[in-house]
């Protein structure tokens, strides 16, 4: 059946335009819960066990209940964004492989950025993939990666993120000639990267392939 890609390219910027929207959204959220010193699950109460007087309670749930609602919405937004990018891919390119990013989104992603810095993750942070192929030559070989590394952070992604593997993928391939920071578990270290997703002379934008995590 034929795919009008221009219908699904539309589609797919309005989509994207929808999820910096909502992360843009999630950050203020946060960021206002953060500046009161309770973050997302901070204790409202004190010692005592009675309501904090310090914070404005009614501001503070508000936050939090937008925060849960926001991920959800980031939730489904990447779930379709998947989709339409495995249609886009199989109809231009064959069969898609969400770990080989697709080289065709720079043509409807428009907007130029590059990712904030990231703070070392939390140890009980828990990675959500692992690098089993390295490919001579790609960007991530010249990045740094190795076979082996754990995945535990990129750009905002985390094991915590709805569908973390996929959103990476689809992260990776709206950032062609961009940087990325990556955090990777190798051995006992945390070893912090420097992604920069590129076309090259092999299949996808980084040249190595990653598997979810099964333990």
């Amino acid at each position: 059946m034929s795919i009008d890609t221009s219908l699904l390219k539309e589609e797919l910027r309005t989509l994207y335009e929808e999820k910096r929207a909502v992360e843009q959204e999630v950050e203020e959220c946060v960021g206002r819960l953060e500046s009161c010193g309770v973050g997302v699950e901070g204790s409202l109460v004190d010692s005592e066990g009675f309501p904090r007087s310090d914070l404005d309670l009614v501001s503070v749930r508000m936050d939090r209940q937008r925060v849960h609602v926001l991920n959800n919405d980031h939730a489904r937004l990447m779930a379709q964004i998947e989709g339409k990018l495995h249609k886009l891919h199989a109809h231009t390119r064959g069969d898609v492989d969400v770990s080989a990013p697709i080289q065709h989104t720079r043509s409807y992603v428009e907007e130029e950025r590059v990712a904030a810095p990231l703070a070392v993750p939390a140890k009980s942070t828990l990675p959500f993939a692992i690098v089993d192929e390295v490919s001579q030559d790609g960007p991530a070989m010249h990045a740094g990666v190795a076979v082996g590394d754990k995945v535990l952070q990129c750009a905002h992604i985390t094991g915590q993120t709805p569908n973390s593997l996929a959103t990476m993928g689809s992260l990776v391939s709206e950032s062609e000639n961009r940087v990325l920071d990556l955090i990777v578990l190798r051995g006992d270290n945390v070893v912090r990267l420097k992604l920069h997703p590129k076309k090259w002379s092999g299949r996808g934008l980084l040249g190595c392939h990653l598997s979810p995590m099964t333990e």
